[in-house]
């Protein structure tokens, strides 16, 4: 009787072991880098650039890379001032409409210069290779809560009746 509970009580702490999730390419996350990474050189690839595009797209990148972290920067702070503007005890409504303001022109920066990198890069590839790339793939993300599925764990799809 005594080894059968000793079985039973190793059995039930072994079998959340199981229970985790698989690791790999179909049933797991994978092990990349997140927010592109490598899979945007994979991109250009298969494009046979020439060594001109390679140096013109590489400066385009590098610029483009300072430019957005430098605009982030300033996003971040200027939120930052937002929060502490709204939760100050003597909040004044000026600086508030200000802060989103700013806030709001920082924000069409940002899709601005995107949008100018993106036809930088078409002007550098030709023709042939702009219709071997994926440039959905040089725009991350999606829409962002739009559908009508309520998210991640959600319901699904919701029908009409």
């Amino acid at each position: 009787m005594k080894t059968i509970v000793v079985g039973l009580f190793a059995l039930i702490f072994a079998l959340p072991l199981e229970a985790r999730g698989k690791m790999g390419k179909n049933d797991g996350r994978g092990f990349g880098e997140g927010r592109g990474g490598p899979r945007r050189a994979m991109l250009f690839k298969d494009l046979d650039l020439t060594p001109e595009q390679v140096t013109a797209l590489t400066g385009l990148r590098q610029t483009h890379q300072a430019t957005m972290l430098e605009l982030r920067t300033r996003v971040s702070s200027t939120r930052l001032a937002l929060r502490d503007a709204l939760t100050s005890p003597t909040m004044a409504q000026a600086k508030v409409d200000a802060l989103v303001e700013q806030l709001s022109g920082l924000h069409k920066e940002l899709l601005q210069r995107r949008v100018a990198f993106v036809l930088a890069l078409r002007k550098v590839l030709t023709a042939e290779q702009l219709a071997k790339l994926d440039l959905e793939a040089l725009w991350p993300g999606g829409p962002g809560g739009m559908g009508d599925t309520t998210g991640f764990g959600g319901i699904g799809p919701v029908e009409e009746p």
